[in-house]
């Protein structure tokens, strides 16, 4: 069942794979929450699902497209660090702010 599950997946065959996995849940009742989470997964992520191979049909060169992610991924840490205005703005000395800077563990 597995192998024929991939293979509709790599063919695009969403709705097959959906119908296919509806039968094994009726078959498989002891499975019937994982293949449910599997079936909503395919569902919603459908775009996804060989994505990266309409992306090479088209020419678009995949295999450099992770290279991307690290960069992406520090840039984003940078500029979500730890910071909120309250903490050095015109409130920072009001109860209310000390009482968050003890709740976070701010000096």
């Amino acid at each position: 069942m597995q192998k024929e599950i991939r293979n509709l997946l790599k063919e695009g065959e969403i709705d097959k794979t959906l119908k296919e996995l509806g039968q094994e849940r009726s078959l498989k009742p002891e499975h019937k929450k994982d293949i449910e989470g599997l079936m909503h997964y395919i569902y919603y992520n459908q775009e996804g699902v060989n994505a990266v191979d309409r992306l090479r049909k088209q020419g678009i060169p995949v295999e450099d497209l992770g290279a991307i992610e690290g960069n992406i991924d520090k840039s984003l840490a940078n500029r979500h660090t730890y910071s909120l205005p309250v903490l050095s703005g015109p409130h920072q000395d009001g109860p209310w702010v000390k009482s968050l800077k003890k709740l976070v563990s701010i000096n």
